[in-house]
């Protein structure tokens, strides 16, 4: 995480926030003040021979919906869809084994968590 922190900033107009709450290590990169994009280190939930990896989240205008149409499609469900502060996702992967997540941020529950610059 901190070396993405560093690299995409460096490449990208990215300004960083991170979450006050340490117990998620969860970085908000902002453009212009707009959240565009996040990044969450990989905890103890993903088996230790899970390699570190980049997750796409594609926004779409309704979760359940892309995902009725992914997995008409072939795609696999991994979990969700569920809500969040940041809207109804859920992730999947493509028949290839890619995965993927579906958010639609229109769609939001709970509270925002408190940021801070990185």
């Amino acid at each position: 995480p901190k070396a993405a922190d560093t690299f995409f900033p460096a490449v990208f107009p990215y300004t960083v926030r991170k979450f006050d709450d340490e117990s998620m290590d969860f970085g908000m990169y902002d453009v212009q003040g707009e959240t565009v994009l996040g990044r969450m280190a990989m905890g103890d939930d993903f088996p230790p021979e899970v390699p570190a990896y980049l997750n796409v989240y594609f926004a779409v205008p309704d979760c359940d919906a892309a995902v009725a149409k992914a997995t008409e499609r072939g795609g696999v469900l991994r979990f969700g869809p569920m809500d969040s502060p940041f809207g109804r996702f859920a992730a999947l992967s493509d028949p290839q084994g890619a995965s993927f997540t579906v958010i639609d941020v229109t769609k939001t529950e709970g509270e925002m968590p408190a940021t801070s610059p990185a």
